[in-house]
């Protein structure tokens, strides 16, 4: 359906506005908007009605904040004002009303305000991943949303969740995995944009790869009533991709496809995925009204094949030693730098190359050329796309270090503008969640990392900060179980504090020992072994640990948790002065955690001592205030 007023001409059913013939810019929301105004010209729309119709409840969206939002950005492609309106008029505190003349034009019949997802719009170069993602994606919303969110319920159905499986690399060629998880992550990241559709997170799906698919045990395993499964071959020029979407209780398919075509002939394959989908699914689905899935974010074949080898290689960052890590960062950093070079107006290119930066400069080395990388780059992207979630996760990662004084209010301000634009994205969860902790917000952090734990069962990130959330509220038990769910790989000294609260000594010891076997600049090992000795008397070694732990400060912003660990060292020892000269320096340097200082047993010795007691009143008075303004 088409609907004309003034000069401009918008088709409800593509999702395009234009204006004289020419296409005006829209994102999904403004244009939402227009469709549901437009549909009742004259009439009123409540601000409740918008809400209700296009912020979900369960979307963690600053509705207020939204919906402004997105009403001035739709004044701004009619080229209208608030003040003057043409076409959207505010009702204060009420709503909005479409005060020009709408027709239909070639006699249309009238249709829905907003129309069923429409076909993925087309770009100049076919390329493979993006444009399947988002015809994939258009199709599973629709099967996966099976009941209107704005309809009467019908009984206790539950709701709609998604798991998408690393599509299998069928080439023949490991270098073609890039391609395949490529695919799988771009359809992860625009199903979780749909409202109302949980979509398990990346470092959780993967975790599967290779595995036998027992749907129905995957299913109860990570709480999700759909499965997403599929492979992907290329070879002399021709793509094949198959797609299976699997009913997690039953295990029935509920739809299955393969497309076996040129690459040139990518939009004719896009239209037949989008016809053959819908004709299926109409016989027994209501419309879902949820939004497309996003476009494809670059229309040059080779900057995206950059920018998924890039993706390729950072996901690996976390999950590697750290000689291994920095070869993987610099491989990452080199594809998307490739990527952005070949089309400079690639936004989403621009921000994986900032966080690539920014999480290099965190977790590798404190380069102060990756960190000013890094801000490039993310203002670029935000420059080029503000609603891009990914670059405010971002931003607000390189914002928190030790070299920009930890400014936690700022950086806590973009991970909730980064969910307030896609709440499944997990990496902004996660690290509001750090946040939380390390100010001394520790149940606000547990809710938020929890959430992050529950878009990915197994997100390390997550689960490695939920037990260290229980270690700052003196649950020594349950931070040690959190731990131990950790996977060998991924352990490093995390056991060893709870083991030596509990006084498990000679368990710690060892673990102690194999970190620093392992990494003998392991500043955290080393200043958590200190507090260890300290404890069991042994203050000449402790002495000497805390040594080696400052001759192996380099300067990275997680610093702070060794600063900690020397100062427990000191008041275990009885030297008070150092002790609160190092608490000091802790909570200055980004860990000023109240509850933990104030509760925790090894800084028991200080309480009266006047410079503690004086430190801890400053303390508490920032506490509150984070506890007022996050």
């Amino acid at each position: 359906m088409r609907v004309r007023f003034g000069p401009f001409e918008a088709d409800l059913r593509s999702g395009e506005l234009s204006r004289d013939g020419r296409k005006v810019p829209l994102q999904d929301k403004p244009f939402h908007i227009l469709a549901l105004l437009a549909d009742r010209p004259g009439e009123l729309v409540t601000r409740d009605e918008l809400r209700q119709r296009l912020w979900p409840a369960d979307t963690f969206v600053d509705f207020e904040h939204g919906l402004n939002t997105a009403v001035k950005k739709l004044r701004q492609g009619l080229d209208d004002s608030a003040e003057d309106p043409r076409y959207v008029e505010t009702l204060a505190r009420r709503g909005y009303r479409f005060i020009a003349p709408v027709t239909a034009p070639d006699a249309e019949a009238p249709g829905p305000a907003v129309a069923p997802p429409p076909r993925a719009r087309r770009f100049g170069v076919p390329w493979a991943a993006p444009v399947l993602a988002a015809v994939l994606g258009a199709a599973i919303v629709g099967i996966v949303l099976v009941r209107d969110r704005t309809g009467p319920a019908t009984g206790a159905a539950e709701a709609p969740s998604l798991v998408v499986l690393p599509f299998a690399n069928l080439g023949g060629s490991p270098q073609d995995d890039y391609l395949a998880d490529g695919l799988s992550e771009v359809l992860i990241t625009e199903l979780a944009k749909v409202p109302g559709l949980l979509v398990i997170s990346r470092n959780t799906a993967f975790l599967y790869r290779g595995r036998p698919a027992d749907v129905r045990r995957m299913g109860s395993d990570l709480h999700v009533t759909h499965v997403l499964e599929g492979s992907v071959q290329r070879a002399d020029g021709q793509l094949r991709v198959s797609a299976q979407l699997i009913d997690a209780k039953s295990g029935y398919h509920l739809w299955a496809e393969k497309y076996d075509r040129p690459a040139r002939d990518i939009f004719a394959l896009q239209d037949d995925i989008s016809d053959n989908v819908g004709g299926a699914l109409r016989l027994s689905l209501r419309p879902a009204g949820a939004t497309r899935p996003a476009a494809p974010p670059t229309t040059n074949l080779e900057a995206y094949d950059a920018y998924l080898r890039g993706r390729f290689h950072f996901q690996k960052l976390y999950n590697t030693a750290s000689a291994e890590g920095a070869g993987e960062a610099e491989a990452a950093i080199a594809q998307l730098e490739r990527a952005v070079a070949l089309d400079a107006g690639f936004a989403l290119g621009h921000a994986a190359l900032g966080e690539a930066y920014a999480s290099s400069f965190f977790l590798l080395e404190a380069r102060k050329e990756w960190e000013e990388k890094a801000w490039v780059s993310i203002e670029r992207a935000l420059s080029l796309d503000p609603g891009l979630a990914q670059a405010y996760a971002a931003r607000g990662s390189l914002a928190w270090t030790l070299a920009n004084g930890f400014p936690h209010e700022r950086a806590a301000a973009d991970f909730r503008r980064a969910l307030a634009l896609d709440p499944s994205l997990v990496d902004a969860r996660w690290r509001l969640g750090r946040l939380y902790m390390h100010v001394g917000l520790l149940e606000k952090a547990l809710a938020e990392l929890t959430a992050a734990q529950r878009l990915g069962p197994d997100e390390l990130r997550a689960l490695n900060r939920i037990g260290m959330v229980y270690l700052f509220q003196q649950r020594y038990e349950s931070a040690l179980a959190a731990f131990d769910k950790l996977p060998e790989q991924s352990l490093d000294d995390e056991r060893l504090a709870p083991l030596t609260y509990l006084g498990r000594y000679d368990e710690a010891r060892r673990v102690a020992e194999a970190c620093l076997r392992k990494n003998p600049q392991d500043a955290s090992a080393a200043s958590g072994y200190a507090v260890l000795l300290a404890r069991t008397g042994d203050f000449a070694r402790a002495e000497e640990y805390i040594a080696r732990t400052l001759r192996n400060d380099r300067g990275l912003s997680h610093f702070h948790h060794a600063e900690y660990h020397v100062a427990s060292a000191y008041a275990l020892m009885g030297r008070k002065a150092e002790a609160v000269e190092w608490l000091g320096r802790a909570a200055a340097h980004g860990m000023p955690c109240y509850p933990l200082y104030r509760d925790d047993p090894h800084l028991a010795a200080l309480k009266g001592d006047p410079a503690f007691e004086a430190f801890m009143a400053k303390l508490n008075e920032q506490w509150e205030h984070y506890r007022a303004a996050l």
